[in-house]
This record gives C-alpha cells, sequence and structure tokens, in this order.
C-alpha cells in the first residue's frame, strides 16, 4: 500500500510562530483485483472479476494517499490482506490528520460466456467437430427431413432459426446445412454449421440368381445352381437380383439375363457397392444326372405293347405261354429292373401269368415303375355257346321252345363276379347265368317265368319289359334299357321289380315316347345304358342324342348330339360333325372320356373328359364330316351300322353289326388289328362265311369280355358265343 502525505514549504517568516500541519487527504487512488481493476466512482468502488472466481477470500491490490486502510478494524495491507466479498465490503481511508473517507467495494462474478458444442450426433452416428462446423455422416437410405440431435453445449441455450434446440428431442430438416446458434450465459453467441451426409449404399448382396430358370441355392457367399442333364455349361446365361451398383466378372461388367459365362469351372462374380467395398461370390454350376425313366417302347414276340401312362399292355397271340415271355424295350433309363434283376432288353424273360412290374432306374437315382399286363388273346373261334342248346350249327330263336335255355336275337350283355346277364330283346325279357352255365336261373320281364315272352306280360309295370336291349351294372344293382316302353329300368341286387325309372316322370305304368314333350325328362327308344361313379348315361337312340343324369337323379344334366339343347331330337343337328349324332346305338366309358356309336353315321365316336364335341373317329378315315357306310370299302378302318361296343385294358371292341363282323382296335389306333366272324378276314362282310358255326356271325349286337374271354351277342342267329 502506498499511503501518500503533504504540507506547506518554504521559510517561516520573521517574527513567526512555527506550528506543525497535518494531512487530511485519505482518497482510494487504484483498486484491482487478481489484475481486474474496479472502476471508482466517488466511494463506490466496482469490480469484475472473470466467470467461476471465488469472491470469499481475494486479495487487493490498492494505492491510497491515506495514512492507512481498515476494513472492519482491521488494517489492509495491498496484496496481502483477504477478504470475503460475497457482500459489498468498506474500506475506510484513514488521513494523517485523523479524518476519514469509507469506500464501498462491490465485486461482481462475470457471467459465462462458454458458448461451444463439444459433442454432437445424430442416430448414434458421431458428428466430427472442426470450428464452428460440424459434419455428421448416417447410414445410406436414412430420410434426413426430420432428425433428432443429441449434442453437448457449454452455452445457455442453442436455437436454429430462433427455436430452441432441445438434446435428444427437437427435430430439424438436414436437407441443407442447418446453423445452430449457441448463447452463453453472458449474451454471447457462436454459430455452428452442422452439416448431415447421407452414407453411400454399402449394399453388395447378390440376392437370387437363376440359370435357365433353375434358381440357385445362396449359401454365405457360395452359389450353387443344378441345371438339367445335358445343359452345355460353356455359354450360359444368369439372372440376377443384387443390392450393389454393379456386378463384374473379371472385371467385366455383367447384366442380368443377358451376360454369358463358361462355367465349365467356378465363377467369381464381383458385387461392387455404391459406397466402393465389394464383395465376392463363388458360382457353382453342376449339371444334374439324366432324371429320364421312361419305357418308350415295349414288344412281346414282335407284338407291340399299348404304353398309357404307366401302365403297358400287350396282347399275344391265342395259345401263347406267358410264364417265359421275353420283352423288347426302348428305356431312356440307365437300367431297368424286374424284382430287382436287371432287365436286358430282348434277352430276359419274365412270367407273365401277373402284371409284372418293370422298374427304370434314372441316372440320377430316381426310378419309375411300369405294369406291364400281357392278355393272350382267346381265339376267333367261339368255344361255348347260349340259346342253341350247345349246338354251334343252329340258329333256331327259341331253339326248343321259350325256356331257361332259349335266346331269340338277344342284344345286351353284362358281367358281375358270378355270372352273365343276357338282354333277350324278341323274348322281351333279361336271362342271368350263373358261372359258366348255358342256362338261365333268373329271368326279368316274365313275372319269374321263363316259358313265356310276352311283352309288357301283366300290364306296364315295374316287372315288366318290351324289347330290353343295352344293360349295365353297378356295385348294388341291374340297368335295363327297356326300349319299346321308351324308358330305362333299374333294379336293385337281385330283385326283378324295378325300383327306379328314367323316361317316363317317375310312373312305372306309362311308356310314352318323349312324355311330357321332348326335354331332360324324356326318352324315345333308349337303346343302352352305362353307368360311372358319378351317374349314368343313357342312347336316347329315335332322339339322336345321348343323356347324361348325375348321380340318381332322373332328369339330364348334359346332352350330347344336340349343341347342348334339351330340347331339339334332329338327326346330325348342324350338319354331320364332331358335334352331331344319328341314331346313336350305345355308350361305353373309360378313364379319360366315352365313346358312343353313331351307328346311322356308320362311326364310333370318342369324347374326351365331359365334352361334348368328338375327338376321335373310328369307320370314317378320320373325318367328322363323313357318314359314308364302309367308307372306302370294307376294310380294318371301315364300319357299316356299329352296334355296341366294349374295353379292355388294351382296346376297343367294336360289333360292326351290318358287316357281321366284330373288330378290336389296339389303344387309340382307329385302324383294327383283329376280325371276329369273317375267317380272319378285313375285306368281306359275309352273313355266317362258310356256314353256320364256331367262326360265324349274323348281325352281332354285342361284346363283352372277362377275364376269361369274349361273349358276343349273335343277334340274328339268336345265341351268344364266347370265345
Amino acid at each position: 500500500m502506498s499511503v501518500c502525505a503533504g504540507g506547506g514549504g518554504g521559510a517561516p517568516s520573521a517574527g513567526s510562530v512555527q506550528v506543525p500541519t497535518t494531512s487530511s487527504t485519505k482518497e482510494m487512488l487504484a483498486f484491482s483485483i487478481l489484475g481486474n481493476a474496479g472502476v471508482i466512482v466517488g466511494t463506490n468502488i466496482g469490480i469484475t472479476l472473470p466467470y467461476g472466481t471465488s469472491v470469499t477470500s481475494l486479495i487487493v491490490d490498492f494505492t491510497s494517499n491515506g495514512t492507512s486502510v481498515t476494513v472492519n478494524s482491521t488494517s489492509q495491507t495491498s496484496t496481502v490482506t483477504p477478504n470475503d466479498f460475497t457482500n459489498p465490503v468498506t474500506y475506510i481511508v484513514h488521513a494523517e490528520d485523523g479524518s476519514t473517507k469509507s469506500y464501498i467495494v462491490t465485486v461482481a462474478v462475470a457471467l459465462n460466456s462458454a458458448k461451444d458444442i463439444t459433442a454432437y450426433s445424430i442416430l448414434g452416428n458421431t458428428g466430427v467437430i472442426v470450428g464452428t462446423n460440424i459434419g455428421v455422416t448416417v447410414p445410406f437410405g436414412t430420410n434426413v427431413t426430420n432428425l433428432v440431435a443429441t449434442f453437448t453445449s457449454t452455452g445457455a441455450s442453442v436455437t436454429l432459426s430462433s427455436s430452441t434446440q432441445t438434446t435428444g428431442v427437437t427435430s430439424n430438416d438436414f436437407t441443407n446445412p442447418v446453423t445452430y446458434t449457441v448463447t452463453a450465459a453472458n449474451g454471447t453467441t457462436k454459430n455452428y454449421s452442422v452439416t448431415v451426409t447421407v452414407a453411400l449404399n454399402p449394399s453388395k448382396d447378390i440376392s437370387a440368381l437363376s440359370i435357365l430358370g433353375n434358381t440357385g441355392s445362396i449359401v454365405g457367399t457360395n452359389i450353387g445352381v443344378t441345371v438339367p442333364f445335358g445343359t452345355d455349361v460353356t455359354t450360359l446365361v444368369a439372372t440376377y437380383s443384387t443390392t450393389g451398383a454393379s456386378v463384374t466378372v473379371n472385371t467385366t461388367i455383367q447384366v442380368s439375363g443377358a451376360s454369358i459365362n463358361d462355367f465349365t469351372s467356378p465363377v467369381t462374380y464381383v458385387v461392387h457397392a455404391a459406397d466402393g467395398t465389394t464383395k465376392s461370390y463363388t458360382v457353382t454350376v453342376t449339371v444334374a444326372s439324366n432324371t429320364a425313366k421312361d419305357i418308350t417302347a415295349y414288344s412281346i414276340l414282335g407284338n407291340t405293347g399299348v404304353i398309357v401312362g404307366t401302365n403297358i399292355g400287350v396282347t399275344v397271340p391265342y395259345g401263347t405261354s406267358v410264364t417265359s415271355l421275353t420283352a423288347t424295350f426302348v428305356t431312356t433309363g440307365a437300367s431297368v429292373t424286374v424284382a430287382s434283376t436287371t432287365q436286358v432288353s430282348g434277352s430276359t424273360s419274365n412270367n407273365f401269368t401277373s402284371p409284372v412290374t418293370y422298374v427304370v432306374h434314372a441316372a440320377d437315382s430316381s426310378t419309375k415303375s411300369y405294369t406291364v399286363t400281357v392278355k393272350v388273346f382267346g381265339s376267333t373261334t367261339a368255344t361255348r355257346v347260349y340259346g342253341q342248346w350247345g349246338s354251334f350249327a343252329t340258329s333256331t330263336a327259341n331253339n326248343g321252345g321259350v325256356s331257361s335255355n332259349s335266346l331269340s336275337q338277344p342284344s345286351g350283355l353284362a358281367f358281375n363276379t358270378d355270372g352273365l346277364y343276357v338282354a333277350d330283346t324278341l323274348n322281351n325279357r333279361v336271362l342271368y347265368y350263373t358261372g359258366i352255365s348255358t342256362s338261365a336261373t333268373r329271368v326279368y320281364g316274365q313275372l319269374g317265368s321263363f316259358t313265356t315272352s310276352t311283352a309288357n306280360n301283366g300290364g306296364i309295370s315295374s316287372n315288366s319289359l318290351n324289347g330290353p336291349q343295352v344293360i349295365a351294372i353297378d356295385a348294388d344293382g341291374l340297368y335295363v334299357a327297356d326300349t319299346f316302353n321308351n324308358r330305362v329300368l333299374y333294379y336293385t341286387g337281385t330283385s326283378t321289380t324295378a325300383t327306379r325309372v328314367y323316361g317316363q316322370s317317375g310312373s312305372f305304368t306309362t311308356n310314352a315316347a318323349n312324355k311330357g314333350g321332348i326335354s331332360e325328362d324324356s326318352l324315345d327308344g333308349p337303346s343302352a345304358v352305362t353307368v360311372d361313379t358319378d351317374g349314368v348315361y343313357i342312347a336316347d337312340w329315335n332322339n339322336n342324342r345321348v343323356l347324361y343324369f348325375n348321380g340318381t337323379s332322373t332328369t339330364a344334366s348334359r346332352v350330347y348330339g344336340q349343341g347342348g339343347n334339351f330340347g331339339t331330337i334332329t338327326a346330325n343337328n348342324g350338319g354331320i360333325s364332331a358335334d352331331s349324332l344319328y341314331g346313336p346305338i350305345t355308350v361305353t366309358l373309360d378313364v379319360t372320356g366315352i365313346y358312343i356309336t353313331d351307328s346311322n353315321n356308320s362311326r364310333v365316336l370318342y369324347y374326351t373328359g365331359t365334352s361334348t364335341t368328338a375327338t376321335r373317329v373310328y369307320g370314317q378315315g378320320g373325318s367328322f364330316t363323313t357318314n359314308t357306310d364302309n367308307n372306302g370299302g370294307i376294310s380294318a378302318d371301315s364300319l357299316s351300322y356299329p352296334g355296341v361296343l366294349v374295353l379292355d385294358e388294351i382296346g376297343v371292341f367294336i360289333c360292326d353289326q351290318n358287316n357281321s363282323r366284330v373288330l378290336y382296335y389296339t389303344g387309340t389306333s382307329t385302324t383294327a388289328t383283329r376280325v371276329y366272324g369273317q375267317g380272319g378276314s378285313f375285306t368281306t362282310n359275309t352273313s355266317n362265311k362258310g356256314g353256320i358255326s364256331v367262326d360265324s356271325l349274323n348281325y352281332p349286337a354285342l361284346v363283352t369280355v372277362d377275364v376269361d374271354g369274349v361273349y358276343i351277342s349273335d343277334m340274328i342267329n339268336n345265341r351268344v358265343l364266347f370265345y
């Protein structure tokens, strides 16, 4: 502390008394704390110290012209004595003359000037702070229009466009750089420019790859593709999906679905991400082993098999022993076995007494089984006769009189597991024969009598018949086309009394043709009936149509031959075509469709599924628009008023009535391969050729087969023959 004193100068005057004087000065001339100068205004001294300074023990550097300075009676020594400036402090300056002057010293601590952003992040991505510039990179795909920043600041507040920012809460649009203003406690500000950059896409995956439609299996960075047997792998094109910006193979840019590569060895696809990173995939193409396992041709003893799906049927000549037959076959497989025994075409023999399963093994180890059925055709010479007392040389109607052994123009035939049904047409009855007996044991239509043949015996009823023709059986009973009564009857079990009637509106006591008018309920001369698991087909002969009845309904739901119209009965409606019919006499089913004998058009039509338009024709040289009798002359391709037909496992039998023969067609061929009734000739049509015998026929009306042979109703000869 500096204390200054002062007095008068010069020599005393003569004769005066010299009295010593004392100074009254007591000014505070300078005042500072920690180098911060105080501002002295009168007796007030104000001083501002930096933010954060503790004021409880401060030492003052002061200058005074007084003799001493005290605070609360405590002597003050400049730069030595500390004081607590939490509240204003009174400094008293003492003059030499004892007078004093008080100074009130007020110490203020400056407000904080800090205004830095010390940390900054968005979505967990830390910003880089360089001076007053902050840069943040966010992941590819981030929407920058509504991002929330997390930040740390030394300032009192942060604003953006005058909007107060709260860390972790306030969202902003970072499409363009934004300016954060940090305001210090002391009111000063600092601006930070924040730029958000969306990272380039780092994705570089192949998410799908296929070659020739064969999907690759992606495991990590390995892709395996199996292509079909026989594929040339030297010039293959891959179709792929990638999340990368581009794909290369050996630095060559790849285009999905266009770029060709040689896959003889694994090929490395390099996927380049938008951010410049890469990922390599190894693509390995494997050619599959041959999957082929078909039998494409099969024959035994020169007899060609019929291949339908995985079933093969072969017919061998009468008398052939099937216990040791050698098949010749062609296969696409690697090998063929029967019961684990390797088969060699043209060499290995098998026993075909029962169907034989051929297993074709493909190169890829998969297999396919074929069931081969060998059928020995019966002789075309009959070995049993019904209706002629065992004689093959007679053809008398009701030979020996009407009895359980006689017949008069028999037509329909049907089997169950125990015996044979025969529609004895002109005797107005149906006979049932047990086993191989030629003497009937049951009669329908004659009230149980074997010695009467009266039409509608006892009157029109559920027990009467009038000219019955084709018959059919199902698991529960018998259907009879009661032709001249214009109805079809159904008999349950072994009962000879019908329980259902078609064509007469439910009545068993009427027989009107087209009762109630031509409709889906009417019939006129129905000649045949057949059944499947879903319903009943009836050949409505005089109405030139075939009707289908669903389930047990007696109202038809489908019509063939009339363009779908149940109200017309025109012969060849719309002209001769694949849709027309003229006097259809019978209908027969197989697993894929139906056959209709279109008798007056001298043809047989085949319809696929439930279509009413035919897809195959027999008897007209393949034409659907002709109906010539014996078109092209009598041959293996011609027909003349064909009657009932039947199917076996391999082909079709057709009764060629006016040509006095029965023809057999293999598979789907429309050229016959066997003939009955003409001594083996396809170019003759003589009735009872060579005389009435075991080989002759006269207007055969119906043929049917069982596991033992072939039955033919030799109608005009009044007999049924078994071959």
